[in-house]
């Protein structure tokens, strides 16, 4: 039969599958952070550059129903901060948005590797 793509329940499709999801996380925090928009948008650019080219119809039509029900961007920072400060909050995403760039791009890396040589099995 040979190679055609990853199973369904396999370990590198959880693999493929945190790739993208973190990478849609890395991008709406970054958007959080580098601009003054509110999450609604900074929720659907992310979505846009990540997952949206990933996902089908059904898929799409709930990821936008579930963006339209995010608070706005003061009540979110207010929920997100805790006991912490707007300076903590600000430093904590920035941090996640270094360390997360990077770490998209290995599993973003490995998953070409991978798939090279799944391919290179099926012949």
């Amino acid at each position: 039969a040979g190679y055609k793509g990853y199973v369904d329940n396999s370990a590198w499709m959880a693999n493929l599958w945190i790739w993208r999801t973190l990478d849609f996380f890395v991008e709406l925090f970054a958007g959080l952070v580098e601009s003054t928009s509110e999450i609604k948008v900074c929720a659907n650019d992310a979505y846009k550059k990540t997952l949206c080219n990933h996902h089908n119809f059904f898929q799409r039509a709930a990821f936008t129903a579930a963006m339209k029900i995010l608070p706005d961007r003061k009540t979110f920072f207010v929920k997100f901060q805790g006991d912490g400060t707007r300076d903590d909050i600000h430093r904590n995403i920035i941090t996640f948005v270094s360390l997360g760039r990077p770490l998209v791009n290995y599993l973003g890396e490995v998953n070409s590797e991978v798939a090279t040589l799944m391919q290179s099995e099926k012949k």
